[in-house]
């Protein structure tokens, strides 16, 4: 039950001791991943999972969603956040009501499935997320090539976590290693299409360490901005799904195609 809660919290005590001590405890680590994202004021920036957005004002300014804000003022950036528990949603959106209304530089979103995103492709400039991937599924290459296709060419996404501090949590019953275990995302990232993928450790307040996961998406070809040369390619999947689906159809073996086997 308590996993229940930390992973997706509802209207009750529970859900909000969990999700508040949760956003005090990881304000240095969004500030963090937000920062390692090097965005300007222009910039379109996705947080998965934002949380209450509530941390402490005096130190940054809530949380992750209000530090992109913050550094999007007087630009032409927005700033996007999905969630998966409706009780975080109404909060957030309580809490940044004059951005989403009045300004309507914030958009909120609430998704179960994040293989399916609501955005476009090649939209977002950066995107971030802190105590996410672990409640993703066993299987996350849906997930991170759906976060790939979202984000810009020259992107970078951003995964900020601290393992000691899960490290506890699995210790109190509230998360197992199996699920936040870093190489379980990393070795993911490349497959869904992600370039320069790292992670690197970073020392804060002190002797507290925090870990950074960091990955790209590459730089596109002229021709992918050439709408005769993505028409083409369109038109060469089409031709090699049929061909596949005919040849399994006739109880033929299905090979590697190439574009040269059409």
């Amino acid at each position: 039950m308590r996993s229940f809660y930390y992973a997706l919290p509802v209207r009750s005590i529970t859900g909000f001791l969990m999700s508040y001590f949760n956003e005090k405890r990881t304000e240095d680590v969004k500030f963090a991943a937000v920062d390692a994202l090097n965005i300007n004021k222009d910039s379109n920036v996705l947080e998965i999972g934002y949380g209450r957005g509530n941390g402490s004002f005096q130190k940054y300014m809530f949380q992750g969603l209000a530090i992109v804000l913050d550094r999007l003022r007087s630009g032409k950036g927005h700033a996007f956040g999905i969630e998966n528990s409706l009780y975080l949603e109404e909060v957030t959106q309580k809490r940044f009501i004059l951005e989403i209304k009045d300004d309507k530089v914030l958009h909120l979103e609430r998704a179960i499935l994040l293989n399916t995103l609501p955005y476009p492709t090649d939209f977002f400039d950066g995107i971030f997320h802190v105590d996410s991937y672990y409640f993703w599924g066993k299987d996350l290459y849906p997930v991170c090539h759906d976060l790939w296709r979202v984000l810009s060419p020259g992107g970078t996404m951003v995964c900020g976590m601290e393992l000691n501090r899960l490290r506890r949590l699995e210790e109190w019953g509230i998360i197992q290693e199996c699920q936040y275990n870093p190489i379980r995302y990393l070795s993911v990232l490349e497959l869904a299409g992600f370039t320069n993928v790292e992670m690197k450790y970073l020392k804060i307040d002190g002797d507290r360490e925090i870990q950074l996961i960091k990955a790209s998406k590459p730089e596109s070809k002229p021709e992918y901005f050439d709408p005769q040369a993505q028409l083409e390619k369109l038109e060469a999947e089409i031709k090699r799904d049929l061909l596949v689906e005919r040849m399994i159809k006739d109880g033929k073996p299905v090979y590697d195609l190439k574009k040269k086997d059409l």
